[in-house]
Parts: C-alpha cells; sequence; structure tokens
C-alpha cells in the first residue's frame, strides 16, 4: 500500500463529516449516551448521495496518490 494509504480508506472520510457535524451541531458532549444519541442522529441524516458521490470519485483518489508517488493528497 501507498505510504499514505489513508487518502484510500473511504471511512476516513465519513469520520471527519460526523466528526464536523458533531462539533458544529452537537458542541462538547458531557456523557457516553449523548454522544451515542447524537451519533446516531447524525448517522442517520447522511443521504444516500454522499455515499454514492464518495465511491464514484474513488478513481480520483487513486490517481492523486499514484501521480503523488504514495504522498498525502488533498483528499
Amino acid at each position: 500500500w501507498p505510504a499514505q494509504s489513508l487518502d484510500l480508506n473511504l471511512i476516513e472520510a465519513l469520520w471527519l463529516d460526523m466528526e464536523n457535524e458533531l462539533g458544529e451541531t452537537w458542541g462538547r458532549i458531557g456523557d457516553i449516551e449523548t454522544l451515542e444519541k447524537a451519533l446516531n442522529i447524525i448517522w442517520n441524516f447522511i443521504p444516500n448521495s454522499w455515499f454514492e458521490n464518495l465511491i464514484r470519485t474513488m478513481p480520483e483518489h487513486l490517481q492523486a496518490v499514484i501521480d503523488g508517488e504514495g504522498r498525502a493528497t488533498q483528499y
């Protein structure tokens, strides 16, 4: 695998978006139960088009890693 293979891990994009939404919408969360509730709500509101777009753009991610010879990319 390339040195920056996290660029190819689609779940990382999901976690980043969920983390951003969590911070923007929920702010600081003080207990695990609220965190679980917040993540479930965020998860349920992610549209299928978000996943479809991520999958559709995967060839661009692959090419960026190839072009960058394994270095970090914009993804």
